[in-house]
C-alpha cells in the first residue's frame, strides 16, 4: 500500500485525536486515584493502545517530538496487534464496568474467552511480524479474528441491552460506534489496498469513532457516579432507620427489666422478707431444749437473707440505669461496706484501664457482685484483713484478698475455694493471700 502524502486534514486529525485521548488519559488518571477500580486501570491501558495505533498510522504526519522512521518502520509490526489489543483492555473494562462478573457470571466467562484469544492472536501475529511470515498469511488471519470479533460483539451487545441495565448501556453505545467504526475503516483499507482511492484517510472513522466512545464511557462515569451517591444516601438511611429499630427495641428491652425488677422487687424480695422474720420469730420464741429446732430455724433464717441479697443484687443489675463500670463500683463499694465494716477489714477498688463509659452485660454485673460479695462474707468469718479490687486490664479484673496470719489452709478449703470453683474464676493461694482474675469477656462500649 503507498504511503498517503500529508495534508493539513491529517494534521488536524491526529493532533485533536491525540490531545483528547490524553486529556482523557489525565482525567480517568485522578478518577482512578480517588477512587481506585480496576476498570479505571483497563480503560487507561485501552486509551494509550489507541493512541499508539493512531501514532503508528499517521507516522507520515509530522508531530512534535517525534520519530517519523522509529513508527514508520513499527508500523508493519504492530499495526494488526495493537487494534486487537485495545479490544482486550476494553472488553476488560467494560466487564468490571457495568458488573458483569456478578450480574451475568455466564456471559462473563464468555467474554473472558475471548479476551483470552485476542491476546494469543496479538503474541502471536507480533512473532509472525518478526519472523518475516508472508503478510498475506497475517492479513488473512487478521480478517479472521476482526470477523470473529464484530460477530461477537454483536452477541454482546444484545446480551447488554437484555440486562436491561442503564450503566450497561452506556457501554453498549461506546462499544457498538467503536465496532461499526473499526469495521468501517477495515473494509475501507481492503478497498484501498485493491485499488480504490479515497478523498480521506480511511482510518479517520476509526479515530472518530474512538473519540465518540470517550464520550459515551464519560457520561456513563457521571451516571455511575451518580448512582453510587443515590445507593450511598438510601444505605445512610437504611442505616438509620435500622439503629432507630434498635433504639426502639432497646427501650423496649429496658422496659422489661424494669417490669422484671419490680416483680421481683415486689413478690420475690417481699416474699423472703417475710420468711426471715417469721423465721427469726419462731427462733426466738423456742426453747433452749429444742435445740433441733433452733438450728433449722436458724439455717432458714440465714438462707433468707442469702436469698435476699442475691434476690437484691439482681434486681439491682436487671435496673437499665446499672450498666455501666462507674455503677458497678459503686456497687461494690456498698458490698464491701455491708461485709467488711463489721469486722474492721480495710477496701480498696480501683479502676484506671477501664473508661467510665464502659458498659456490662447485665449477666456479668450480676456475677461480679454475687462473687465479691459472697467472698467478703466467707472471708471476713477468718480472719479477712483487707480486699483490693482493680481492673488489671481492659479485660479482665483482679480481686485480691488478705488474711491475718492465724488463718489456715484447712479455712481456704472450706470457705472460700468452693467459691472460687462454682464461679470458674484463675486463682492463686499464697500465704495469707488469694489472688482471683475475673474476665471481662462480654464488655462493651
Amino acid at each position: 500500500m503507498p504511503t498517503p502524502e500529508f495534508t493539513l486534514i491529517d494534521l488536524c486529525t491526529i493532533m485533536g485525536y491525540e490531545l483528547i485521548i490524553a486529556f482523557q488519559l489525565v482525567y480517568i488518571f485522578f478518577q482512578w486515584i480517588f477512587i481506585r477500580q480496576r476498570e479505571y486501570l483497563y480503560y487507561m491501558a485501552f486509551m494509550t493502545v489507541c493512541m499508539m495505533f493512531g501514532l503508528l498510522k499517521y507516522h507520515h504526519v509530522p508531530l512534535p517530538g517525534i520519530n517519523q522512521g522509529m513508527l514508520a518502520a513499527a508500523e508493519p509490526l504492530f499495526d494488526k496487534a495493537l487494534p486487537m489489543l485495545s479490544y482486550f483492555f476494553y472488553f476488560r473494562f467494560s466487564r468490571h464496568f457495568a458488573g458483569i462478573p456478578f450480574k451475568l457470571p455466564r456471559l462473563d466467562r464468555r467474554i473472558r474467552l475471548l479476551e483470552t484469544i485476542l491476546v494469543l492472536y496479538a503474541l502471536s501475529d507480533i512473532i509472525l511480524a518478526f519472523s518475516n511470515v508472508s503478510p498475506h498469511i497475517r492479513e488473512f488471519a487478521f480478517q479472521i479474528i476482526a470477523f470473529t470479533l464484530f460477530v461477537c460483539t454483536v452477541y454482546f451487545v444484545i446480551s447488554f441491552l437484555r440486562l436491561g441495565d442503564t450503566l450497561a448501556n452506556f457501554v453498549v453505545a461506546g462499544g457498538s460506534v467503536l465496532t461499526l467504526g473499526s469495521v468501517g475503516a477495515m473494509v475501507l483499507l481492503i478497498l484501498q489496498q485493491s485499488g480504490a482511492h479515497f478523498s480521506f484517510n480511511p482510518l479517520i472513522f476509526n479515530l472518530g469513532t474512538c473519540i465518540f466512545e470517550l464520550l459515551a464511557f464519560t457520561t456513563g462515569l457521571a451516571y455511575k457516579a451518580n448512582l453510587l451517591e443515590k445507593e450511598k444516601t438510601q444505605a445512610g438511611s437504611e442505616l438509620i432507620e435500622k439503629l432507630n429499630e434498635n433504639i426502639r427495641l432497646q427501650q423496649k428491652m429496658n422496659s422489661i427489666r424494669h417490669d422484671a425488677a419490680k416483680e421481683l422487687h415486689d413478690e420475690v424480695a417481699g416474699g423472703l422478707s417475710d420468711i426471715n422474720i417469721y423465721s427469726d420469730i419462731v427462733f426466738n420464741g423456742l426453747p433452749e431444749s429444742k435445740e433441733k429446732e433452733r438450728q433449722l430455724m436458724r439455717q432458714i433464717h440465714l438462707r433468707a437473707i442469702e436469698m435476699m441479697d442475691s434476690i437484691h443484687d439482681l434486681i439491682w443489675a436487671l435496673n437499665p440505669a446499672h450498666q455501666k463500670i462507674t455503677d458497678l463500683q459503686q456497687k461494690l463499694l456498698t458490698v464491701s461496706r455491708e461485709n467488711l465494716s463489721p469486722v474492721n477489714a480495710e477496701w480498696i477498688i480501683n479502676f484506671t484501664h477501664l473508661p467510665p463509659s464502659f458498659e456490662l452485660e447485665t449477666d456479668a454485673m450480676r456475677r461480679i457482685v454475687a462473687l465479691y460479695r459472697n467472698l467478703t462474707e466467707s472471708a471476713a468469718n477468718i480472719g479477712l484483713r483487707k480486699a483490693v479490687i482493680s481492673d488489671t486490664m481492659l479485660t479482665q479484673l483482679e480481686i485480691t484478698l488478705y488474711f491475718n496470719q492465724s488463718v489456715s489452709a484447712a479455712d481456704f478449703n472450706e470457705r472460700l475455694l468452693h467459691l472460687i470453683y462454682k464461679y470458674r474464676c484463675e486463682h492463686t493461694v499464697s500465704e495469707q493471700r488469694i489472688n482471683l482474675h475475673i474476665p471481662l469477656t462480654i464488655i462493651r462500649d
